[in-house]
């Protein structure tokens, strides 16, 4: 009896553990920032370089944009996966590609077997050509035979023409006699359609005046509204700085876009710095941005959300719209 419950206590601490494992990793997973960290650059050239780490940067994950895109991902510091790519490169087969060492037996199988089919075709080309050689040589006795079939087949042709062209005008006759018969009742028909249009139109536009009176449907769109100022929030720089150079020909434009510079100027205020240049052409953009995003708040948003009634209303809504619309 005393075995069966030190085994009991046994199992029951090791569940205990594993449960509160498991928590921790959860927690750990929630709680500890994603940081990042954002680098722009351009002079000559675009360059651009987004690192991601996660927990004291035992994970980091890099992108980097140097003439050519590249990732990473590097676990303890050790390069788990390497990606290199050009945008002007193109996916050519290389040499080693086509040493005789990578031909398997069903390559070479296939091969042999095209050659063949090849052989076939170079044959059937050179009786092609016998026969047509035979055919010269018959070819007085059947000169005439063709030239009856010929002369036949055009008869035939313009009879069926003939044939045709009288279809096309009755057709065409019984047409025209419809249309003005049927004037009057083509202009009723015109009335009936434009007033089914008005009719429809003016339905929807009562459902309309109904949904945006709904005070439910008003409630989830501001509650959407919410949630995403609030994910924009989590997504907001902690550190910014830079320097912006810019110059175009036209003193004219460079004022402009200063003057539109200014009105983002709540936003980076004295982190980054403009110089506007008036008397050359010059663009010289160097930024630096860092922040972190914990997964928990994201979490808390994106569940808070999806349990509102009234988001559920206007989900519900805007996956059935062509049907109310």
């Amino acid at each position: 009896m005393s075995i069966l419950l030190t085994l009991l206590t046994i199992v029951a601490f090791t569940l205990l553990f594993l449960l509160a494992l498991i928590v921790l990793i959860l927690l750990i997973v929630l709680l500890v920032p994603i940081r990042y960290d954002l680098k722009l650059k351009y002079k000559e050239s675009f360059l651009c370089s987004l690192s991601l780490s996660w927990l004291l940067k035992i994970v980091k994950f890099e992108v980097n944009y140097d003439k050519e895109l590249s990732t990473g991902l590097k676990i303890f510091g050790i390069a788990c996966s390497k990606n290199t790519r050009s945008p002007d490169e193109e996916d050519e087969p290389d040499e080693e590609d086509f040493e005789e060492e990578d031909f398997d037996e069903e390559d070479n199988e296939s091969y042999e077997k095209y050659f063949e089919i090849e052989d076939k075709n170079k044959y059937e080309e050179a009786d092609k050509e016998s026969l047509s050689a035979q055919e010269y040589e018959d070819g007085d006795s059947s000169k005439r035979f063709d030239k009856r079939t010929e002369e036949n087949s055009i008869v035939k042709d313009i009879d069926e023409d003939g044939e045709n062209i009288k279809k096309e005008k009755n057709f065409s006759e019984k047409k025209r006699k419809k249309k003005k018969q049927s004037f009057p009742g083509f202009i009723k028909n015109e009335y009936e359609k434009i007033k089914s249009k008005v009719k429809v139109l003016s339905e929807k536009k009562e459902r309309l005046n109904k949904l945006f009176n709904n005070k439910s449907l008003r409630r989830g769109i501001s509650k959407t509204w919410q949630a995403v100022l609030k994910l924009l929030k989590l997504f907001r720089t902690r550190e910014l700085s830079g320097k912006i150079i810019f110059g175009f020909e036209d003193p004219y434009t460079t004022g402009q876009v200063l003057s539109y510079a200014a009105l983002f100027y709540s936003w980076y205020k004295d982190r980054i710095e403009i110089i506007p240049v008036f008397d050359k052409e010059i663009v010289d953009i160097d930024i630096r941005a860092k922040g972190g995003v914990r997964l928990m708040s994201l979490v808390i948003i994106a569940t808070g959300l999806w349990f509102d009634k009234d988001f559920k209303r206007l989900y519900k809504l805007y996956k059935n719209r062509d049907k109310i619309l």
